[in-house]
């Protein structure tokens, strides 16, 4: 069966004259082919596009999407065409080699087989579909609606293979399998996320998830997006976000679907023509404006993008009736339903934070290039981690650039990645650069800096050159770690303010460690009742502030900023919002800011540092 006669009446009526009949032929040869042979007939609407160009290049691609905007639909043909054509991202050589092996996850095996087998099945090629068993080429695609595929699992002839699993099975279920393509359809969580990204490592593979988080802004949900920069948005309905109701308070009365045609409805719109327009915010992020919600956001894990599909994009839903359904729920859960779009209950404590804020490496190379500027060093230790380090520089404006920190995300990983749910209750959980080579000595911290200030160890004279060194103002410690008494060869108690006082030297008498001196940091004290980290982090906020609605001037710009490399600092920008209180990690990666803004730095010097751009450093 076709168009409907309603349908060609329509297309009738808008088009006339001879280009309705040849029109209405191709429409419904292909409305047939993809009735009888979906693998080969299936309409591809523009939004499926982008997210297959992804899967060509990045590790884990999330699509989040309201309720039958056919995320799955799309989910199940891509692991159909890997199966039948080999992963697309390979290279010809590889994909001859090897048969491809993709692993489908759902909640439950139930589930499974009523959603997510079922939708493999309709995708699967029509002359395969009927096999049973094959002895010849070892194909086994035994399937029942009810049942499923037998033994949940599918061998094609070209000896592909797709193996369903169930979230309520244990991790270790995976263990010895190596995966080109892992599909996981709702409910996921952090550990199942982290068990797909080893399995398909080994095999340069891909990570595919499909969510709709009816929950809200759930571990998994905070796994994928917490640091992420949205670089697209689109228009949702305007009654998604209205609230209107007659005068006996039934929901509005919805207009009825347009009929979008393949050759019409929403091709092209990725280019924001047509129907739908989105917005380009740009790879480090503009801001989505109000009424719109995020469509393309770049992770901020590498190699991870997340893509939203709006239900109202999905021209085979009747769009009206899913939205009088949810028309009189909370705003929140309307995002959900009709966008997959879930907000925090609690933001960060930076709300201010964003692009505005942001350095890139030459921007800030330019700016040193020029001279001038203060530079303060500011730590605090870690007892059994890692210390934190971060490197400022104070503008004659006395504008702040946060312009290095240790540890790095590019050497260490990462200090705080998203919790698991059993955290409790912080949204973060320690990340492997807390612990990497941990248990380092005071001579080993003062390697660190000295290295990434510029000192030189000249093995040929024995000492450290510090000729083309940055010159540091002053260095500041967590006052109470810094005066903590630690263990030494000295006869009497001393801590770590005083170690690194110290000289160290080799067998050779040589000042491996030369002196290095820290003072302690302002402690801060309690205000209006807040506590001295509140206070510590309102400052911070203080400087963060400006009026982005006015445009950027030298009296209308932040005070605070940090350069693009200092990832760490980015990510607790974003998403720290001090409810976990010493339980968050994200905490450890603030607390050297509150030092140094309790110890107020101010420009002292007539040397100047060029500053453009209306006041801003970048």
């Amino acid at each position: 069966m076709g168009l409907t006669q309603e349908q060609y009446l329509k297309i009738y009526r808008e088009r006339g004259g001879p280009e309705t009949d040849d029109l209405v032929r191709r429409l419904n040869a292909a409305i047939l082919l993809e009735r009888s042979d979906p693998y080969r007939g299936c309409y591809v609407p523009w939004y499926w596009r982008e997210v297959e160009e992804a899967l060509m290049s990045e590790t884990s691609v999330t699509i989040f999407g309201g309720n039958r905007s056919g995320k799955s639909t799309f989910a199940a043909r891509a692991v159909v065409r890997v199966l039948v054509e080999g992963p697309p991202w390979q290279d010809e050589e590889t994909r001859a080699r090897r048969p491809p092996m993709v692993a489908c996850f759902h909640a439950n095996e139930k589930s499974s087989r009523l959603q997510q087998q079922k939708l493999i099945h309709y995708f699967l090629p029509r002359e395969w579909k009927g096999l049973s068993s094959d002895r010849k080429t070892g194909a086994k695609v035994n399937y029942t609606p009810t049942n499923g595929f037998t033994d949940n699992i599918i061998t094609l002839p070209n000896g592909a293979q797709c193996l369903f699993f169930f979230y309520n099975q244990k991790e270790d279920v995976l263990e010895g399998f190596e995966f080109d393509l892992v599909w996981m359809d709702e409910l996921f969580t952090v550990p199942w996320m982290e068990a797909a990204d080893f399995r398909v490592s080994t095999r340069r593979g891909r990570v595919l998830k499909t969510y709709t988080p009816i929950t809200g802004y759930s571990a998994a949900v905070n796994a994928d997006i917490a640091g992420g920069v949205v670089v697209r948005s689109a228009p949702l309905d305007e009654r998604v976000w209205a609230d209107r109701r007659d005068a006996q308070g039934r929901p509005p009365v919805l207009a009825p679907d347009a009929v979008y045609l393949p050759e019409e409805g929403c091709a092209g719109a990725g280019d924001g023509e047509g129907a739908i327009v989105l917005r380009d915010c740009g790879e480090r992020g503009g801001g989505v404006p109000r009424g719109e919600v995020p469509v393309k956001m770049r992770c901020r894990k590498a190699r991870s993008v997340a893509f939203w599909y709006l239900t109202q994009w999905n021209a085979y839903n009747p769009f009206g009736e899913i939205l009088d359904k949810v028309s009189d729920k909370p705003l929140e859960q309307r995002l959900i339903r009709t966008a997959g779009w879930a907000t925090r209950t609690e933001g960060g404590v930076f709300g201010k934070y964003g692009p505005a804020h942001i350095v890139s490496v030459q921007r800030w190379r330019e700016v040193v290039s020029k001279g001038g500027g203060l530079r303060y060093c500011v730590t605090d230790p870690g007892n059994a981690k890692n210390w934190v380090i971060k490197w400022y520089l104070l503008t004659p404006q006395n504008h702040i650039v946060l312009y290095r920190e240790w540890p790095d995300v590019e050497t260490y990983g990462e200090w705080a990645v998203p919790a698991d749910g059993a955290s409790g209750g912080a949204a973060f959980r320690a990340g492997p650069a807390q612990k990497t080579g941990r248990g380092r000595g005071i001579l080993d911290y003062k390697r660190i800096v000295m290295e990434a200030e510029g000192w030189r160890w000249d093995e040929a004279r024995g000492e450290w050159d510090g000729s083309a060194a940055e010159k540091i103002e002053l260095r500041l410690i967590d006052p109470r770690f810094g005066a903590m008494e630690v263990p030494s060869d000295r006869q009497e108690s001393t801590s770590i303010i005083e170690l690194m006082s110290d000289e160290q030297r080799d067998g050779k008498g040589r000042v491996v460690g030369p002196r290095m001196e820290w003072e302690p940091a302002p402690a801060g004290a309690a205000r209006d009742g807040t506590t001295p980290v509140g206070v510590g982090v309102q400052m911070l906020c203080e400087k963060m502030s400006w009026d982005d609605s006015q445009p950027m001037s030298v009296l209308n710009c932040p005070k605070w900023y940090v350069v693009e490399s200092c990832r760490q600092s980015d990510l607790a920008y974003r998403e720290y919002t001090g409810s976990a209180g010493a339980l968050d990690p994200l905490k450890d990666l603030v607390d050297p800011d509150r030092y140094l803004l309790f110890f107020n730095p101010e420009w002292y010097e007539a040397q100047a540092m060029e500053v453009r751009g209306g006041g801003a450093v970048h």
